[in-house]
């Protein structure tokens, strides 16, 4: 079983994903990729949902906070 969330809070700030209709305009991101060669490489996208996932690292359970995320086409980079 997966846990879904349709928000995550960081902090004072509240990202939103499709899942939440309400908050649907939230749900677009930009991440910035660094390449090989220092470039780097802007990508929009929108948070289908978010998710945890649990790991045992050596018997200690250690828990991610993660999203689902559709992504599009590159956008152009000003660094």
């Amino acid at each position: 079983k997966m846990n879904q969330f349709e928000r995550c809070r960081i902090g004072s700030k509240i990202f939103s994903s499709t899942i939440s209709l309400r908050h649907e305009k939230r749900s677009y991101i930009l991440a910035k990729f660094i390449m090989n060669d220092d470039v780097i490489n802007c990508y929009p996208g929108q948070v289908q949902y978010y998710f945890t996932h649990t790991v045992d690292l050596q018997y200690r359970l250690t828990e991610h906070f993660l999203a689902y995320v559709c992504w599009y086409q590159p956008a152009s980079s000003l660094n």
